[in-house]
């Protein structure tokens, strides 16, 4: 999954992109659509690659609902108000779908 970063949105709102990653249930991801196998990425670089570093644990990776709210506010949308909606792309396959519902429940604070 990616987002546009030259989007006014996201580009220089470092706190929005924490907030939707700690929103974001990425154990459960990884358990409902890759039967726990996936390797959790903690940064951009993966194993193998020069410059990555095993010891690294990006802090914003892990699922925590009351930080995001936290970072969602000082992104500057208390609550989510005032946050436009994020339009979520995908290719017409059923996993597909189901990953963006699951992404969306996720980003509205619901059980996925």
């Amino acid at each position: 999954m990616a987002f546009n970063h030259d989007d006014p949105l996201f580009k220089g709102n470092t706190k929005l992109k924490q907030a939707m990653s700690l929103a974001y249930n990425h154990e459960e991801a990884n358990r409902l659509f890759y039967n726990g196998t996936a390797v959790q990425a903690q940064g951009i670089i993966p194993p193998g690659i020069g410059g990555y570093n095993k010891d690294y644990k990006n802090p914003y990776k892990k699922f925590d609902i009351e930080a995001a709210k936290k970072k969602l506010a000082e992104a500057g949308y208390p609550g989510g108000k005032g946050l436009p909606t994020i339009k979520y792309d995908t290719i017409s396959t059923t996993v597909a779908r189901q990953m963006s519902e699951f992404f969306s429940k996720n980003m509205k604070g619901e059980d996925a």
